[in-house]
Formats: C-alpha cells, structure tokens, sequence
C-alpha cells in the first residue's frame, strides 16, 4: 500500500501556541472559549502527525522485511487512530497495514480478523462499490489464497475487479491487478488453460522496482511460444503477491 504525506499544519511548535493561548485569557477572559477550541485543534493535529509518522515508518520497515518493527509502528498508530478516528478512514488504513504484517509472518487468522474489520469500515464509511472497498477485498482474496481456499479467495478478487473496471475502466492497472490475481489463484489450481484468457485481458505494467522481492515461479504457460526473458538478478520469478505485477508484461 502507498502511504499518504502529512500535513505540514500539524507540524508546527505546539509549545509556542499553549503560551499564546494562555496569554490571551489572561487578557480577555472571553478568549477561554476560541483558545480551548485552538486548542483542541492544534491537540488534534499533533495526535494526526504522531499517527502519520508512525504509519509512515511502519510502512519503510515493512518494505524492508523488518516486520516485528513494523507492527510496533502500526500497532501505535492504531492506538493514535483509535482517538482521532475511531470507525473511521484513518483507522481502516491501520488495520488494513497490521493484517498485512501478520500475513507476512503467517499469522493467518489474525491476519483475517483484521481484514474482515478493515472491510467493514471501508463498506460503511465508503460504500460498496468504492476503491478502497476494493483494496480490503484484495487483501482477503489474497490471504485465502495462501490457505488454499480458492473459491473465497476467487470470489474476492472477482468483487474487486468489478469495482476497479466499474471506477477505474478496463485499461487501468489496479484493474489489471485484480486480473493478475485471478490468474495466481487459477494457477495455483494448475488451471492454466483458465488462467491464459484473464492474463491475456490485463493490461501489461511495467517492472521495475522488485528485484530484491521476487519469489514465485513463473508459469510456463504464461510464454507458451517463446522462451520466457530473464527478470533481474537472472531470476525467472515474480514476487508472491501477484498484485505487484502483471504477468502478461513479460510477454
């Protein structure tokens, strides 16, 4: 997932604005009202900038393969989210990054419980047939897929390209994301002859950027007429979030 920058406002020396408010009330003892909403305000922003740095940091250690560090991060920033947006879009964004550590360490059921929950949030605050309703989908889809279940783990991702080509068209590439999973989860069946049609369909991305992740066999099928090319570091692989990548992009 892309974490999001902060908000330059939050940042500013929140020492400086407790002197300035007390100072006015000294002077106007009408000011108690406005500078306890400053206040608030100004509280409010400094809870935002901890949740933010905590998410951005966790999501860096992540990246990194550090996922004990990572879910100390977020598991603060949870905590940050909770007060400032308990049910909310801050966060649904918090659990969505802990289930995916969890994932990662193979923690699947607590991997799952926190999906579920980031799902909710996002159907209720979002609706349905939103974007980010469709990124939790994934997350489930591809959870249940590393269990084995496909048929949920197919259903899933059919949910989230619906979304993607109904908000984003057919051509664009979460669109093709969801297409790519599809196929993983046909090919991790050895339905191949199901899985060529969808790969086919998805639009191709480029790659770059994953060399140092890079884990799951490429499918023989996916080339059938021609070798298929060599990925970087002389490996023939492609990392094991199918996500990430468009197979067809090889071809």
């Amino acid at each position: 997932m892309v974490f999001r920058g902060s908000n330059s406002v939050c940042n500013r020396n929140l020492l400086t604005i407790h002197e300035f408010i007390i100072m006015s009330m000294r002077l106007n003892p009408r000011a108690l009202t406005i500078g306890l909403a400053v206040l608030g305000f100004f509280s409010g922003c400094a809870e935002d900038h901890r949740w933010r740095a905590a998410m951005t940091d966790g999501t860096t250690a992540m990246r990194s393969g550090d996922y004990t560090h990572a879910e100390e991060l977020f598991v603060a920033a949870r905590k940050e989210a909770e007060v400032l947006d308990p049910q909310g879009k801050r966060l649904a964004e918090t659990l969505s990054q802990l289930g995916e550590v969890n994932r990662e360490l193979g923690r699947y059921p607590r991997a799952e419980a926190l999906f579920q929950e980031a799902l909710a949030i996002r159907e209720r605050v979002y609706g349905p047939a939103h974007a980010e309703t469709a990124a939790s989908l994934t997350d489930l889809g591809e959870l249940y897929r590393l269990q084995g279940l496909y048929t949920q783990a197919e259903a899933l991702h059919q949910r989230a390209r619906e979304i993607r080509e109904k908000v984003f068209g057919a051509d664009h590439s979460k669109t093709a994301e969801s297409l790519n999973n599809i196929a993983v989860v046909y090919q991790d069946q050895h339905r191949f002859a199901d899985a060529e049609p969808v790969l086919q369909r998805a639009p191709p991305l480029p790659f770059h950027g994953y060399g140092a992740t890079v884990r799951r066999a490429l499918p023989a099928y996916i080339c059938p007429d021609r070798q298929c090319p060599a990925l970087p570091d002389g490996t023939q692989s492609v990392r094991s979030r199918a996500s990430r990548y468009s197979f067809a992009a090889l071809c």
